[in-house]
């Protein structure tokens, strides 16, 4: 079997004994977003195609903030520009689709701003206003007919929200459900699996803390529920999206590390998260979008690690392949095996990088050294069981 992507996964038993098995995920490149450079954009998919709108930029003396929208086609990789929102400009909005309507609301000049786009007619149109407090960079999801909004700041103030709302499309009302039991926060991510929503992530000024927790809510329950936490590090203005019963969060602001590149996956029936493949060294994202269009997700706009905005747009594939399947382009191989901490790495190419994780993504050590092919010696002091040593 070939395996044309840059980044594999080995999963290691070490003693009693080790266990081999490769996943596939890849990045690919695709048309840089149509509007003007931005960061804190809003993005969602309908049907089969993707929405990017709102956002800002920093010129170096003013923040410009846009109502443009912008849709993706990944049939053709070609962005149309649609109907500009009916309110103003704004950034750190909120965004959910809910059948064939896209909704934005909130972080206008007013707080509670809440529109809805229709894809038949092309046209916005007022709803009732957001019934919480005004605010900025809150979270946003949809199960079923409902929408989700809650957390967030007031403009950069300190005043930090934890309430959580639902709102109706059929009576076009807002009705307050159960507090996010979480520390208040803003630059969250949020997103929806089946029939219940997911929070986590996020930013806390009044004592500079980011935080990497995770919730989920049940709508039938009007409860939230601790899961497992994602990594070791909290961060900000990450993406998140779900496929299937996989939901994803990557990419934002790492604290002590920076901006990053990286995705990982949650998956809901072993409520364990899983690091992947990163993205490409040239995008790194803070302030991105993302969003899922089928089994494919997309990642794009934001800022990079130099602080320069990109309109970059990249598409995440997943895919498993079975145990003990070996590349014929790629050779990787550990010896021995099974082995105490000790073995080495063999590769048939040069490697970047390699980092070694818990099953649950959990980082334990990480090595950057290049070296250009043939072995490496690594010495791991863990406790007995099963680890993942990805390869880069």
């Amino acid at each position: 079997m070939k395996i044309n992507f840059k980044c594999i996964l080995l999963f290691i038993l070490i003693s009693p004994g080790i266990q081999l098995s490769q996943a596939q995920d890849s990045w690919t490149k695709k048309a840089d977003f149509g509007g003007k450079l931005r960061s804190n954009a809003v993005g969602f998919s309908i049907g089969n195609k993707g929405y990017v709108g709102t956002g800002f930029y920093y010129d170096g003396a003013n923040y410009n903030n846009y109502n443009d929208f912008w849709e993706y086609n990944p049939n053709n990789n070609n962005w149309v520009r649609k109907a500009d929102l009916f309110g103003e400009p704004r950034s750190g909005a909120v965004g959910f689709s809910i059948g064939n309507k896209g909704y934005i609301g909130t972080a206008d000049s007013s707080g509670v701003d809440f529109e809805v786009y229709d894809t038949t007619t092309n046209s916005w149109n007022l709803k009732a206003k957001f019934a919480g407090k005004a605010r900025s960079f809150a979270v946003g999801f949809s199960i079923g007919s409902k929408g989700y909004i809650g957390l967030g700041e007031y403009y950069y103030s300190g005043t930090i929200y934890s309430d959580f709302w639902e709102y109706d499309t059929t009576i076009n009302k807002w009705t307050r459900k159960a507090d996010f039991p979480g520390v208040p926060r803003w630059q969250a991510v949020g997103f929806s699996i089946g029939n219940k929503g997911y929070v986590g992530t996020g930013y806390n000024s009044s004592n500079n803390l980011y935080y990497n927790d995770f919730w989920e809510y049940d709508p039938k329950l009007d409860k939230w529920t601790q899961k497992t936490s994602i990594g070791h590090y909290g961060r900000s203005c990450a993406i998140g999206f779900s496929m299937a019963n996989k939901g994803y969060i990557g990419f934002g602001l790492i604290y002590p590390t920076g901006i990053s590149n990286d995705i990982w996956e949650y998956d809901t029936s072993s409520n364990t998260w899983l690091q992947l493949s990163y993205c490409d060294t040239s995008y790194t994202g803070y302030g991105s979008v993302g969003f899922c269009i089928g089994t494919k997700g997309f990642v794009g706009t934001g800022q990079n690690y130099s602080g320069v905005y990109v309109n970059d747009l990249w598409l995440y594939s997943n895919h498993t392949s079975g145990i003990e399947e070996q590349s014929d382009q790629i050779n990787l191989s550990i010896f021995p095996n099974p082995n105490s901490g000790n073995f080495i790495l063999n590769s048939s190419i040069p490697i970047e990088s390699y980092q070694v994780c818990d099953m649950n993504g959990k980082e334990l050590y990480r090595n950057s050294v290049l070296f250009d092919g043939n072995s490496i010696n690594v010495d791991l002091n863990v406790p007995n069981g099963l680890y993942l040593i990805r390869v880069v």
